[in-house]
């Protein structure tokens, strides 16, 4: 995994650390423990991201044939895994729950991925994960 995506994995478990503590103080101010839409919104978007991450990744460990592309496909289950717990634990302080399942379009990203095998899942997988962190 370059720097670059080890740093935005770091970055969202920094975010949901900092929503925290700004929702934290917020609630001390206003005297109450709610997440204002934005901060739902995010938490509802991240968690669906980073879950898409996860069963991509895990799917991108076991099918993949070039061995760098496994080892990024763990590397992203090792970096969001990680990231989507400090986020729960964030979110159900709160008094969120954050999504479980996949959104749709990442639904169909893994099962086309899954009917995929040597390296033209590899080719496609890695195409995928260059078109969401530009998006992200």
């Amino acid at each position: 995994m370059t720097i670059a995506h080890r740093s935005k994995a770091v970055s969202a478990a920094l975010v949901a650390v900092g929503l925290a503590i700004g929702t934290a103080a917020s609630a001390q101010n206003s005297g109450n423990n709610a997440l204002a839409s934005g901060d739902r919104k995010f938490v509802n978007d991240a968690a669906q991201g980073g879950l898409a991450e996860v069963e991509l990744g895990q799917l991108a460990a076991q099918k993949a044939q070039d061995p760098q592309v496994k080892q990024f496909g763990q590397r992203m289950v090792d970096d969001h895994t990680k990231a989507n717990d400090e986020l729960k634990r964030v979110a159900s302080a709160k008094g969120l729950q954050v999504p479980s399942d996949l959104p749709r379009h990442d639904q169909r990203e893994y099962d086309h991925l899954q009917k995929l095998s040597g390296a033209d899942f590899d080719r496609e997988f890695m195409k995928g994960m260059v078109k969401d962190h530009r998006k992200t």
